[in-house]
């Protein structure tokens, strides 16, 4: 419902009031407010219990030691103090604070994970985040949704919980048949196209994409499904083989562990000595030049320029000529022409007949 100052003004206005209002919230001060109703002891123990004292929660343990009664005293406290702040629905603050949750979770097509909602409201402030952790257990239990596919998260429609599952069932549809994480308007019109009968709009599937537990995007933004290596990287070797991935062209190792820490793939600075001797004792990486690495699976074959020219020429049928064999090393060598002739002269591996070479 509008209010009198909005009555008055521009839809847009009305808007950008509500969005200034809600972004200027504090659930904390509206907290403390509503706390005035309670005694003061319930005041003390539940702001102890929660962590608003500027400091991290305590358990049901410490703050019976703190205020020398058991902790089953200080559950009923609590318990009691939580119906009392329930029943103070009417109480401006409170119909604020649910105001401004319900608006928030709108504007995310109607689901949105608890994480995000206290990222959103506590601007890094711990104070905020345990005040809306106090009012949550205050707002109906009905708002609530985890599940085995679902993150915990708060929904204001069960029908869009519903939406969210037959739009789940399609993105690990897709993203089974194409067995490699996708940009993300991809993966929303092949959504999209999967279940024509559902009218979902991209919002509401980036959305809905968010709360999944099996589906999440990675840090080049591409999605796919939450155990792949490219969308969740452990170690160092997942960390390189997602650098590759994502450039798609061979790399100096110096160049991967600056992408590493570019992307934030690692909590700590990758370490170039760490990189390297991955690069050298993983299979699944090949040395193509001076430091410059490529993916096995590219095509790319381990061995020197030796090696090389033995594996092209073997593969042919007939001799080839100078310039077919130097077009075919450089797509999976990256060193110089002089380099692959010098080894193409070794006459004890290597014959030449009018311009064309055999293996001897």
């Amino acid at each position: 419902m509008l209010d009198n100052k909005e009555k008055n003004q521009k839809p847009k206005d009305v808007k950008k009031t509500r969005s200034e209002n809600i972004n200027s919230f504090s659930f904390f001060l509206a907290l403390e407010s509503l706390l005035k109703q309670l005694p003061e002891r319930s005041q003390a123990i539940i702001k102890s219990r929660f962590g608003l004292r500027a400091d991290k929660p305590q358990t049901l343990e410490k703050t019976g030691q703190t205020f020398g009664i058991t902790r089953e005293r200080v559950r009923q406290i609590i318990t009691d103090s939580l119906k009392k702040i329930s029943q103070k629905k009417d109480h401006p603050d409170f119909v604020k604070a649910q105001s401004v949750l319900f608006w928030t979770i709108s504007k995310n097509s109607g689901i949105m994970k608890e994480v995000d909602i206290v990222d959103k409201f506590s601007g890094g402030k711990e104070s905020e985040a345990h005040a809306f952790n106090f009012f949550s257990s205050c707002f109906p239990s009905g708002l609530f949704l985890e599940s085995e596919d679902i993150e915990k998260s708060w929904i204001l429609d069960k029908a869009v919980a519903e939406k969210v599952r037959q739009m789940k069932a399609a993105a690990e549809a897709i993203l089974s048949e194409k067995k490699h994480p996708i940009e993300e308007e991809i993966l929303v019109d092949a959504i999209r196209k999967k279940i024509p009968e559902i009218d979902l709009s991209q919002k509401e599937i980036i959305d809905f994409l968010q709360v999944l537990k099996k589906i999440k995007s990675n840090k080049f933004g591409k999605w796919g499904m939450a155990d792949w290596q490219e969308i969740n990287p452990k170690g160092t070797r997942e960390k390189i083989y997602s650098v590759l991935q994502e450039e798609g062209k061979p790399l100096h190792f110096s160049q991967i562990a600056k992408l590493i820490d570019r992307f934030h793939l690692g909590k700590k600075k990758a370490h170039l000595q760490t990189i390297h001797n991955e690069l050298i004792k993983n299979s699944q990486f090949v040395l193509i030049g001076r430091g410059i690495y490529a993916l096995k699976e590219w095509g790319y074959s381990e061995g020197t320029v030796r090696d090389v020219l033995k594996k092209i020429i073997k593969s042919s049928n007939i001799p080839l000529k100078k310039e077919d064999i130097l077009q075919k090393v450089f797509k999976v060598r990256q060193v110089k022409k002089a380099t692959v002739l010098i080894n193409l002269n070794n006459d004890n591996v290597f014959v030449k007949e009018n311009n064309y070479y055999r293996l001897k």
